[in-house]
Parts: structure tokens; sequence; C-alpha cells
């Protein structure tokens, strides 16, 4: 058995080009990742109650609808959940921080607040023996 890990970045068009399946996919092949045994931990993103996309319809496919929480907003935490599952991640391996980086003006940058500076967000990943 193999021990990995990986980060990814998974904004709306991550979601779009499901970058979940292409790295899960990229685990197995290079070291024979069983997807039930992986893990996945989401880090601040937008909510549901800031994920707005006034153009869905032409940047999202069909199947993302069923995640409008509200005429232009999208729950992108139970899209990636839905995309994970179809990748055989368990859902009892999947954990969301359930921090909305719109909202946490302090501890979070994000984009959609219009500021004309840039953020950074940092990751540390551990493999733990």
């Amino acid at each position: 058995m193999h021990k990995a890990v990986a980060t990814v970045h998974c904004g709306w068009r991550g979601h779009v080009c499901n970058i979940y399946e292409k790295v899960i996919a990229a685990m197995i092949k290079a070291y024979g990742s069983n997807p039930a045994d992986l893990h996945v931990g989401i880090s601040p993103s937008l909510s549901p109650q800031h994920a707005e996309f006034i153009n869905y319809r032409k940047e999202f496919p069909e199947s993302f609808w069923q995640f409008r929480v509200k005429e232009h907003h999208f729950d992108l935490w139970a899209l990636a959940i839905w995309q994970l599952n179809q990748a055989n991640i368990l859902s009892k391996h999947i954990q969301i921080a359930e921090m909305c980086t719109y909202a946490n003006n302090v501890d979070c940058f994000s984009y959609r607040r219009g500021q004309r500076t840039t953020g950074a967000h940092g990751t540390v990943a551990v493999l733990c023996a």
C-alpha cells in the first residue's frame, strides 16, 4: 500500500471540469489508491449563501442545477460531495470546513468581495504514519 496525499484547488471551474475525479484517477494510476480508502477535507470556500452565479446556465452543466438553493445561488459543498461520491469516495470520509471565504473577511480572502488586492490561502497536508 502506498501512502499519498494530494492537495487540490477546486473553485467553480474545477467543479465544471470535475477536477476531483481527475485527481482520484491519477492517484489510482500512480499509487494504486482505492477511492473507498481516501479521505477528503474541503477547506474554507464559498457558502451556499454567497455562491452566486448569474450566468449559471452558460457556465454549469444541467446536472449541477439540482444544487441551486436560490435563483442564482448554488451549494458548492453539496456539489463537491456529489462529485466525490461519483468518484467512489465514501461520504463518511468527506469533511467540509463550512467556513465561508466571502462572509469571513477577517480570516479569509475572497475575490468576490471586490477587493483590488489579491489574497493568499495556505494549506498544510500531512501524512501520519
